[in-house]
């Protein structure tokens, strides 16, 4: 206490009044300050304030403020001292100030006044009048600090923190020197209160810390309640962990936790967390029984901190939890930004959604969403995504903020923060732009490369800086990466078309090493992104599909559906495993449309027609038809035509959806599905017909080649000529006959031919690649090619389709006991108008008719 060497620096004021203020209650004071002397209300607030700090003195003060200049130093010190327990008007606050900068204080009232100018500045920017006072105490005690005693030196450093303006390198230094000087004066108060100064200055003095801490304990029996938990916390925080003080200050602590308040026993908890203390232990344990009987005492931060501990410490005392929500609900208007960031993360981690209180904090981080620091941001808006909660105006508020502060963000919370946007479906542009301009310059953790690159791959978002730059993290820490981390970060990069081997090789043998930790969608989207970088790993795969069999039961449609689709791209030929997988569908919960038309297509592809699979989703799918995107459309039609299914309802349903949607969603191999399934159903819809060939016509130069042969198939077989259209793919397919196959060379010129289109470029450019091709054709390839070729007339005489016929003839030789009997007559058919005679060929085909007939 600064004024408690008051009496001796009096000079005005005669020795009995002292006492006599002293001696007389708040009441009469208060009587008797209106009749006061000016001179002598300082003494008489000096001992008003210790007696009613509630008392409203501004009305004497305003009495006072004209005579501030013949106040003596103390005379202002003492007023200070008022201050700092009672909140006066500025129009008292700046003149005192001013008059601060003018006094002679003695070392004991310099530090006290500097404090008192601390706490009620806290971490706003001081005014003018309070800087300059600052400055001017600052000044004046670098000059004496070899006159402070321990209470000084500590509240200097004190006052300093509070006000968030770090000490010159040489004050430090000075104040540290004397503090080292005169350590054995130390009290634990003062040594507790060191500490807590050091932690505001995020500034140290190890040699100091290390001295104090000797001399600490010696003196353990000396420490109360919350010296005790503020020290800890102190040295933790500056990861000085001196263990033997530590386990003196822990001993302590239990022998009096019934001296522990409702903050100091947060802290205490805090403070154990970070030492690693084990939940079991016995200080543990009776903090938790401590803080029910004191849950009432709780305050915002305390109660946040407390949870937070919990967590942390993994325990969940479903007593404490709850008395603790209690009390939040009946202080919730305490709490701050810090508070409700925190205390929903914790209880989302406990497991505890209580309706009520989630309501208030949600309310209360509206009205201070400004106050937000981009921690707490990245917090709360992780909270709110793992809790489920999607308040739009909130999450806007936020946002706003986080572009103001995103400069701020750690790695964790650009992680957190763009992992729970994409939970929320919330695409803003702007913070993706910045956060991913910020993350070039942060270290990154496994974990929150793989939540980052997530994030970004649902978006849509690659900044190939970014990702290259992530890539080279990940790399170095590929040990850490689980198996949550592995998937996420392969399928990411398979999402870019980024494929970077080194980190690939990495991240597989990580899997392989942690198979067994995969869950069903760790394993789906593994496998979905080594089908997507065409990567076959035997030994991965063999141990995920061993995970698969043990955890089949687990699998929710979107992991079936996906892990079938994966095995479909990579080749996968285990007909009783896919058998298995397929088995389980009828059985799982509902299927969405996406899910239901992957899981066809996937089965389509790997030719397994698991009936009661089949006709499970085909149900599915009718009652939601109306869900299907243009893919799935696309991908359930063609794969129930593979199937060999016609449900005239589906068929229906998924038509009518079709015509429902702009053409311009249908991509060309969609367009090309639709039709190809639609002929083998022998279902010609004329509108969608006419619809998708409209469409068609704009995008006909990015077809493949697959995709021009279905199109021009179905719609010779649709009967169906649109002059514009075939001419625009002809167009194309000259520009891609390289990539035709057989089958894609006879459909697109038994197309052509029944359409009566001829163009001399791309009939050659086919033949060559037929004769180039020629030990591909099948039986049926072979027949329909030369059936066309027959169709168009006299053009067999040019070179190429000569060589084609002769090779035909004698690949049909050699193939002729696959040949039908109606790919035989179409062949000599062919022959004949050819005007070739082959009497082996017509011998080998005749006796295939003959076998036909009989």
């Amino acid at each position: 206490m600064f004024c408690g060497g008051l009496l001796p620096y009096y000079q005005k004021v005669p020795r009995r009044l002292f006492f006599h203020y002293g001696r007389a209650s708040a009441q009469q004071i208060q009587e008797r300050l209106p009749s006061i002397v000016p001179l002598e209300i300082p003494l008489a607030l000096f001992h008003l304030s210790k007696k009613n700090p509630h008392w409203d003195i501004n009305v004497t003060l305003d009495r006072l403020t004209p005579h501030l200049s013949k106040l003596t130093p103390r005379d202002i010190g003492c007023l200070f001292f008022v201050c700092k327990r009672v909140r006066v008007r500025d129009e008292f606050w700046s003149p005192l100030c001013n008059r601060a900068q003018t006094c002679a204080f003695s070392p004991v009232d310099l530090t006290g006044v500097l404090i008192s100018i601390a706490q009620r500045v806290g971490r706003q920017p001081p005014k003018e009048q309070e800087l300059g006072a600052i400055n001017y105490l600052v000044s004046e005690v670098f000059q004496r600090v070899p006159e402070l005693d321990p209470l000084g030196i500590v509240d200097v450093l004190e006052a300093l923190g509070r006000i968030n303006q770090r000490p010159s390198q040489e004050m430090l230094l000075s104040l540290c020197d004397a503090a080292k000087n005169r350590a054995s004066e130390f009290t634990v108060q003062e040594f507790s209160h060191l500490l807590a100064a050091f932690v505001r200055l995020k500034q140290c003095d190890e040699e100091l810390v290390e001295l104090l801490c000797n001399l600490a304990k010696p003196k353990i029996a000396e420490f109360k309640a919350h010296e005790l938990s503020n020290t800890l916390s102190t040295l933790v925080q500056f990861e000085m962990h001196d263990n033997e003080l530590v386990g003196y200050l822990i001993e302590e602590a239990q022998v009096k936790i019934s001296d522990f308040k409702a903050q100091d026993i947060a802290v205490m908890l805090i403070a154990l967390v970070k030492l690693n203390i084990q939940s079991d232990h016995e200080l543990v344990m009776q903090l938790i029984e401590e803080a029910k009987t004191k849950v009432s005492d709780f305050k915002a931060p305390g109660i946040a901190s407390t949870l937070n501990a919990l967590v942390k410490l993994g325990v969940h005392d479903h007593a404490l939890v709850t008395l603790l929500i209690q009390t939040a609900k009946s202080k919730r208007g305490e709490f701050g930004s810090r508070e409700i960031a925190t205390t929903l993360n914790a209880l989302v981690t406990l497991g505890v959604h209580d309706e009520e209180l989630v309501t208030y904090l949600v309310e209360a981080a509206r009205l201070q969403s400004d106050e937000f620091n981009s921690q707490e941001v990245s917090n709360m808006l992780n909270a709110l995504a793992r809790l489920g909660v999607y308040d739009k105006e909130l999450i806007a508020k936020l946002i706003v903020t986080a572009r103001r502060k995103y400069d701020d963000f750690s790695s964790q919370g650009i992680a957190n923060t763009l992992s729970a946007l994409e939970k929320f479906g919330v695409y803003d542009e702007e913070l993706v732009e910045l956060l991913t301009h910020r993350a070039k310059s942060v270290e990154f953790k496994a974990q929150e490369i793989s939540s980052v690159l997530h994030a970004l791959a649902k978006f849509g978002v690659c900044d190939d800086e970014l990702v290259a730059y992530l890539i080279e993290a990940a790399k170095k820490s590929s040990a850490e990466f689980h198996s949550q981390g592995i998937a996420n970060t392969l399928n990411a990069l398979a999402k870019f078309g980024v494929y970077d081997e080194e980190l690939a090789r990495a991240l597989i043998a990580e899997a392989k090493n942690k198979s067994s930790e995969f869950t069903p969608q760790h394993i789906s989207n593994t496998l979905a992104a080594l089908a997507r970088f065409g990567l076959h790993n035997d030994e991965l795969l063999a141990q995920l599909i061993g995970e698969i069999k043990n955890k089949l039961q687990e699998f929710e449609p979107k992991a079936i559906a996906t892990t079938l689709s994966a095995l479909a791209k990579l080749g996968f030929h285990d007909r009783e495993f896919v058998e298995q997988m397929a088995m389980i569908v009828p059985n799982s919960t509902e299927f969405n449309a996406q899910d239901i038309s992957n899981t066809l297509n996937a089965l389509a592809k790997l030719g397994v027609h698991n009936h009661q699979c089949v006709a499970f989703l085909i149900e599915q799918a009718k009652l939601k038809s109306a869900e299907f995107s243009a893919q799935g459309i696309s991908n359930t039609l063609n794969a129930v035509a593979k199937f060999g299914v016609h449900d005239k309802a589906l068929i229906k349903n998924l038509i009518e959806a079709a015509k429902s949607k702009p053409a311009t969603e249908f991509t060309p191999q969609e367009i090309s599905n639709i039709l190809n399934a639609l002929t083998k159903f022998g279902v010609n819809d004329k509108l969608l017909v006419t619809r998708l060939v409209e469409a068609a016509k704009d995008d006909a130069g990015e077809f493949d080649s697959q995709e021009i042969t279905n199109t021009l198939n179905a719609l010779a077989r649709f009967n169906t000529f649109d002059d514009q259209l075939v001419r625009k793919l002809v167009e194309t397919a000259k520009r891609k006959s390289a990539e035709f196959s057989a089958q894609g060379i006879a459909n697109t010129l038994n197309a052509l031919a029944r359409f009566g289109v001829y163009d001399h470029e791309l009939f050659t450019k086919l033949v060559e690649e037929a004769n180039s091709k020629i030990a591909e054709f099948t039986s049926q390839e072979l027949a329909n090619t030369l059936n066309a070729l027959a169709k168009f007339g006299g053009v067999w005489e040019d070179n190429h389709t000569r060589q084609f016929v002769a090779q035909a003839i004698d690949a049909a030789k050699r193939k002729s006991v696959v040949f039908n009997s109606h790919e035989g007559t179409l062949v000599l058919k062919a022959l004949e108008k050819f005007g070739i005679k082959d009497e082996e060929l017509e011998q080998l085909l005749s006796n295939k008719n003959t076998a036909s007939t009989v």
